[in-house]
């Protein structure tokens, strides 16, 4: 196992594309996704990643039936704020994003 990763929309776009024959376009991102500990998705990346599939619904609702499925390695994180302390990046309806607070915490949560 690899550390934990924090998943970003372009390399989760291609740790999921396919080449024809069904193989991964990708490896190296696929296995980034496979071989991780955890793989922390932000709400913001999944909302991207659904922008980029909108003409692949079957993808899309596979995706986010293992993002939700509690025995796999991934985590949806609904804010990016412990992530970053970038303010565009951060939600504005969090008390810890406008306080320009960042948690370092793995336990934070957007309030």
């Amino acid at each position: 196992m690899s550390p934990p990763i924090v998943a970003d929309t372009a390399g989760l776009l291609r740790a999921l594309a396919r080449t024809p024959d069904g193989g991964a376009s990708f490896p190296e991102y696929e296995a980034a996704l496979t071989f991780a500990s955890r793989v922390i998705l932000p709400g913001p990346v999944l909302a991207g990643v659904d922008y980029f599939l909108r003409d692949n619904r079957t993808a899309m609702r596979k995706l986010v039936a293992e993002v939700f499925d509690a025995g796999t390695r991934y985590e949806y994180e609904l804010c990016s704020h412990r992530f970053t302390s970038d303010r565009r990046l951060q939600h504005p309806a969090c008390p810890s994003c406008r306080s320009g607070a960042v948690s370092t915490d793995e336990n934070a949560q957007c309030a």
